[in-house]
């Protein structure tokens, strides 16, 4: 059996910039500019977990969207290690989320 994928929650300022790029919240919409379901939505807006992996991906989006060329250039930094906070992403100047390890193997 495999490992169970590694969870992550986006603090609310980030939810709030990707919220502002997204013309209506409908599942079309969502999925033409995220690629997201409403219920990754719904936890995205509720600070709930989702699978890092899936918010890599909307933020990749998101700069994409921005017309931003890489990570670099985007207010959005490439995914950090803390002692205190474990793997999370970092807001510039807006905080940083908190991310949950897999439980069990």
């Amino acid at each position: 059996m495999s490992a169970r994928s590694a969870m992550t929650v986006a603090d609310r300022e980030t939810f709030l910039a990707l919220r502002r790029v997204l013309p209506a919240t409908t599942k079309v919409c969502l999925r033409e500019t995220f690629g997201i379901s409403e219920t990754t939505w719904v936890k995205l807006r509720d600070g709930r977990p989702v699978k890092a992996s899936t918010l890599e991906r909307v933020l990749g989006r998101y700069r994409t969207l921005c017309g931003y060329a890489s990570v670099g250039e985007t207010l959005f930094d490439s995914p950090s290690v803390s002692a205190a906070m474990g793997r999370g992403y970092r807001v510039e100047g807006l905080g940083r989320t908190s991310t949950m390890e897999p439980s069990g193997a």
